[in-house]
């Protein structure tokens, strides 16, 4: 094991330690102490509107598979994914979903079983509509397009991994549907995000999904361990700077 190694290896355990730490904090914890971030409340109103409208309210959650280094980007999706369809669901009707990987496929169509099964009303009408494209960047675009473009769609999310894929179903949302909100973490795809979308999710705000949508403990304790882990390597930084200007 090398230095960088035992390094990450400490900074995960601090981690570990912190995750632990807040989640015996949520508790005390109130949703008025959070930072404010417009897309998580844009969207409760949005699908009050796709209701109103009597248009359907599609969630693509990119082509970032399970298996790969992306997976925490796809996860996040599906904590959007999650409460929208609840919400949704409550007015017997379910999003349309569609991915460009087969495994966040299968996680996706789980998920909406599990709020279809857990919502137990008389209510229920819909049926699951997940639909998996291809994992081709340029086909998956061009499937959502051309999906934006012929079916009744009033509000478009869009929340997972994304290349530059991204612009092209961006621009066809905002052709074609009366609401965009959109979230990535890629650096290289935060423009694309800000300029077609009416609220979005930049970075880090997309793993905060499960904590202000669902307000999972567990999630809620992850925020307080990251601003913890933050200020660890903010001190680290300091103190080795200093050591290296004194030394």
């Amino acid at each position: 094991m090398n230095e960088t190694q035992r390094v990450l290896l400490a900074l995960l355990l601090v981690f570990i330690g912190a995750l632990v730490v807040g989640r015996r904090r949520t508790s005390r914890w109130l949703s008025t102490e959070w930072r404010t971030i417009s897309a998580f409340d844009r969207l409760h109103s949005v699908v009050q509107r796709a209701v109103e409208q009597g248009r359907a309210l599609h969630i693509t959650l990119g082509r970032g598979s399970l298996w790969s280094g992306t997976a925490m980007d796809s996860l996040a999706g599906v904590e959007v994914l999650g409460p929208v369809a609840k919400h949704l669901g409550l007015t017997g009707r379910m999003p349309l979903v569609t991915t460009g990987d087969a495994t966040l496929h299968l996680l996706a169509e789980d998920q909406v079983h599990r709020v279809r099964r857990s919502l137990a009303t008389g209510l229920w009408q819909a049926k699951p509509d997940v639909r998996w494209l291809t994992a081709t960047p340029a086909a998956y675009a061009a499937g959502v397009m051309g999906m934006l473009a012929r079916q009744p769609v009033e509000v478009n999310v869009m929340a997972g991994f994304f290349g530059a894929e991204y612009l092209l179903m961006g621009e066809a949302g905002i052709q074609h549907v009366g609401v965009q909100l959109g979230g990535a973490s890629e650096p290289a795809v935060l423009p694309f995000v800000v300029t077609t979308s009416r609220a979005a999710l930049l970075g880090e705000e997309l793993y905060a999904a499960g904590a202000y949508l669902a307000h999972k403990p567990w999630h809620l304790g992850s925020l307080w361990a990251q601003d913890m882990l933050r200020w660890l390597i903010v001190l680290l930084v300091l103190v080795v700077v200093m050591m290296n200007t004194l030394l």
